[in-house]
């Protein structure tokens, strides 16, 4: 994914980050470096043998292995390798960012096109700072030319090596760097110490990356902007968190992204043994990614922590790591987690105007943070009394976040946060309560059925007929009871 680049106003310098550079892009570094009005703030790979990292060590440039250190400053412009083996994951961070991404080669095609269809512009200053004074750029030789020259540019006395590979390269690569940033030499960019008779490299153990604020289980929005900026950090398709009690049943607090079968599975998993449930698909969609829920407990409630499709690498040590922020947050203050839920401000069917309140906060919620809604009717036969009685017995089942209202004698409308997956529990609830009020009732026979309809409100595309539908819903067609 290229995303257009902008020209800096006013001779501002644009801050680059350079992302997954392998050995075809490394070469591009210092024509990067010299270009005016540009400023190469960071490089970040995935190991210390990276071409980009080293290339970055030899240039005295910043770099990182970590993906966080992209979220602690603001750059104007990411170029991701492209071959990097974690391209699709590294676009969504950056997306999730705000950072336009490109790659490196159209950017400097494109970048070239503007210089030859513009006048050159007078000069101004003088050679970038990295370059020391009395030297002379020279043009930039591409890896494969410069392995056949030695820095003075004659040919060697004695032809490389076939077959020396990456360490030809690199040593290729220094020699064109010699020519083009000769001051270079005088300076000192140790790499990490290795000893003498060191082992060979073991895989890195996994860092802890930075979180952001763990928010608390009563701030549900916030929940679920944590979940997408975890998401986008460990390339997983969707993520919910769950809490189960005893007396209340399993409550989804927080989800992003779609609904998923398979992350559904095990968070009932989860949460029925305690236990995390990981797995790894090997064929069909998604074969190669994780599927992983972390559960904890906190007093007598378990809270399950699950995602879908994420990175096999980090993912699964990311994801735990969350988990363990959130027990440890929401131990820390046991209050909001550990009480009993709190019961709706709402009691009882609420009128109306608000129910249209409600509405348009379902919209901003979705519209901000993505949340999913869904808006029922519920038609019912028999006497309005029995749906009178069902609708003030279903003050005490309902959820904090649901909202009720009684638009017609034999209607009800219910707002419910969540899409069918969430649903389902609210329903088998609802029955249950609608077979005790019918048979309280002194009715015959079994109670009539529900006839149950809905929209749903995913994506913003979704507003304008969601808004549409609730509102012919709302539309008075008996007297409206609150």
């Amino acid at each position: 994914m290229a995303n257009p680049t902008s020209t800096p106003q006013n001779g501002a310098e644009r801050h680059l980050v350079l992302i997954d550079f392998d050995w075809e892009d490394a070469d591009l570094v210092p024509e990067l470096l010299r270009r005016p009005g540009i400023r190469v703030s960071l490089v970040a790979g995935e190991s210390h043998d990276d071409a980009g990292i080293r290339v970055a060590a030899l240039c005295g440039v910043r770099r990182t292995l970590d993906l966080s250190d992209l979220t602690r400053d603001i750059f104007d412009l990411a170029l991701v390798g492209e071959r990097s083996a974690r391209r699709g994951q590294v676009e969504r961070l950056l997306t999730a960012l705000g950072t336009p991404v490109d790659s490196p080669s159209s950017f400097l095609g494109r970048a070239e096109a503007e210089a030859a269809s513009s006048p050159a512009p007078a000069e101004e200053g003088g050679p970038p700072a990295f370059l020391a004074a009395g030297h002379a750029e020279t043009p930039l030789l591409d890896l494969d030319s410069a392995a056949t020259l030695t820095p003075t540019g004659a040919a060697p006395a004695t032809p490389a090596e076939p077959g020396t590979g990456r360490e030809a390269r690199l040593l290729a690569l220094e020699q064109a760097l010699s020519q083009a940033l000769p001051s270079l030499t005088e300076l000192s960019f140790p790499g990490p110490p290795v000893a003498k008779d060191a082992p060979a490299e073991v895989p890195p153990v996994f860092e802890r990356v930075s979180l952001g604020p763990i928010p608390t289980p009563a701030d549900r929005e916030g929940l679920a902007r944590a979940l997408g900026f975890w998401a986008a950090i460990s390339g997983a398709s969707s993520a919910e968190v769950v809490v189960s009690e005893s007396a209340n049943g399993v409550e989804r607090l927080a989800h992003h992204g779609e609904e998923d079968r398979l992350l559904a599975a095990l968070v009932g998993a989860a949460v029925a043994q305690r236990i995390p449930q990981v797995v790894t698909r090997r064929s069909g969609p998604g074969s190669g990614r994780t599927w992983g829920a972390w559960s904890f407990t906190i007093g007598e409630r378990s809270v399950v922590l699950g995602a879908a499709g994420i990175d096999p690498d980090r993912g699964p040590a990311f994801w735990e790591q969350a988990a363990e922020a959130l027990a440890g947050e929401w131990k820390r203050v046991p209050e909001p987690a550990a009480a009993p839920r709190a019961a709706p401000s709402h009691l009882g069917p609420v009128g109306p105007d608000a129910l249209r309140t409600a509405l348009l906060a379902a919209l901003e919620g979705n519209r901000r943070d993505g949340l999913r809604y869904e808006i029922h009717r519920l038609r019912f036969g028999g006497a309005p009394e029995v749906v009178e009685t069902l609708a003030e017995a279903l003050s005490g089942v309902l959820r904090a976040t649901d909202h009720l209202c009684r638009p017609a004698p034999l209607e009800l409308l219910l707002l419910c946060v969540g899409s069918s997956g969430s649903y389902t529990h609210v329903r088998r609830r609802l029955l249950a309560a609608w077979e005790r009020s019918w048979a309280g009732s002194g009715e015959s026979g079994p109670a009539p059925p529900i006839v149950d309809e809905f929209v749903e409100l995913g994506v913003p595309e979704d507003a304008e007929e969601f808004s549409r539908t609730a509102g012919e819903w709302l539309t008075p067609r008996g007297t409206a009871v609150s």
